[in-house]
Order: C-alpha cells, then sequence, then structure tokens
C-alpha cells in the first residue's frame, strides 16, 4: 500500500511546489529601502522663510516658543509608497551640523492619508539633508510646511562645516552634493524561498526511489 500511495503523495508535492513558485515569481517580497529628500526641499531657507506654514496638533502641535517644526511627506499612493520607518536630517546651526533622528525626542510619524513625519529643533535651524527608511517603494520624500517658532527666530550663522555661503543658492548646491541618493536596500526572499522548495522537493524524490528500488529487491527475492 506504502508504493501505491508514493506516486499520488509526489504528484500532490509537484503541484504544491509549482503553484508556490508561481506565487513567489508573481508577488516579489516588499522590503524596506532608504530614500532621499527631494533636493527642492533643500532651499537653505529657515523654517519662518519657508513658503508652506501650517501648524497641526497631530504634527507637533506648535507654534511653540523657541522651537520651529519641520513636516515631511512620503508622496505618492500609500498602498505602494508604505510608511515612513525612521528618518535623518542634518541640521546647518550657529555651532555646526546637527544630526537628528525620527522617531526620537520632539518628534514623530503619523499617518495622515499619506506617511508623515515631524520634528521640532530650536528656531533658526536650517534644513541640509535628510533621508528616510520606508516599507514600500517611492524615489523620494519632500519637505511639505513647516511650523516657526513662537516669536522671531534668531539667524544663524554660518558655520565652517557648511556650504552654505551667504544665500539660498549655497543650500540648495549643498544638497545636492550631499553625495547623490542612497543606494535602495531590501533582502530578497523569493530566491530563498524557492531554493528550501527545491531541497525539499530533492528529499522526496530521494526517498521515494529509494523505497522503489527496496520494493524491486524485495520481488526480486
Amino acid at each position: 500500500m506504502g508504493s501505491r500511495q508514493l506516486p499520488r503523495l509526489l504528484t500532490v508535492f509537484v503541484t504544491a511546489f509549482v503553484a508556490t513558485g508561481v506565487i513567489a515569481f508573481a508577488s516579489p517580497a516588499r522590503a524596506d529601502m532608504t530614500i532621499n529628500i527631494n533636493p527642492g526641499s533643500l532651499t537653505g531657507k529657515p523654517a519662518n522663510e519657508w513658503g508652506d506654514q501650517e501648524c497641526s496638533p497631530q504634527l507637533g502641535g506648535g507654534p511653540l516658543a523657541g522651537k520651529d517644526i519641520w513636516v515631511f511627506n512620503l508622496p505618492g499612493n500609500h498602498e505602494t509608497t508604505g510608511d515612513f520607518l525612521s528618518l535623518t536630517i542634518t541640521f546647518t546651526t550657529p555651532s555646526g551640523d546637527v544630526v537628528k533622528t525620527i522617531p526620537g525626542p520632539d518628534s514623530g510619524i503619523v499617518l495622515q492619508g499619506h506617511s508623515k513625519a515631524w520634528i521640532a529643533v530650536p528656531a533658526g535651524w536650517i534644513l541640509k539633508a535628510a533621508s528616510a527608511v520606508i516599507s514600500g517603494v517611492a524615489d523620494q520624500f519632500v519637505l511639505t510646511h513647516t511650523c516657526p517658532a513662537d516669536g522671531p527666530s534668531p539667524s544663524p550663522s554660518p558655520s565652517p562645516s557648511s556650504s552654505n555661503g551667504g544665500g539660498d543658492g549655497g543650500g540648495g548646491g549643498d544638497g545636492g552634493g550631499n553625495g547623490g541618493p542612497l543606494p535602495k536596500t531590501g533582502t530578497a526572499v523569493t530566491g530563498l524561498i524557492i531554493s528550501g522548495l527545491l531541497l525539499a522537493g530533492s528529499g522526496v524524490v530521494l526517498v521515494y526511489l529509494q523505497r522503489r528500488r527496496r520494493i524491486d529487491v524485495d520481488d526480486i527475492s
């Protein structure tokens, strides 16, 4: 009875193997990826000079005393672009460049139609560079608006490490010279799935052949 069931088991396994392979190739696994901010968002201007200004309770509140809020947006279809997982933001300050991460103190990630992130920093800091790890697929993200501090913002002095120079053009140029887009990263699991199925299939075939050989020997005896 065992020799009669083996061909059926082998047929079921092969059918399942083929179906799984088709699904794996038709639906590649989604992996996290790293993208850069749109260079157009790097204007070299402080928050109180940014064109779009808005304060929202869901995006840091504000206006805050002595702190500017910067808000970033991951545009596109949310089903495709996914969500912000983390952001690394570089600001130009009077004492030099400062790197901040989101999520972290005075920052957060929320979903409002699109994935958005915000961070509150001392008034007068200037956005220099930004990158983000996202759960979907997108080319870049943007600075959507700012919420300037309550009260006048100090004018930051150019720092030795900053290439903003004396005007807005320096800010844009600095963003473009920040090393270019970061490589997209991720772990492809489709190959691992197929390899595992192939190994399992080989094992079933070997067991079947071994049992078949034993049956043939018993028949000869």
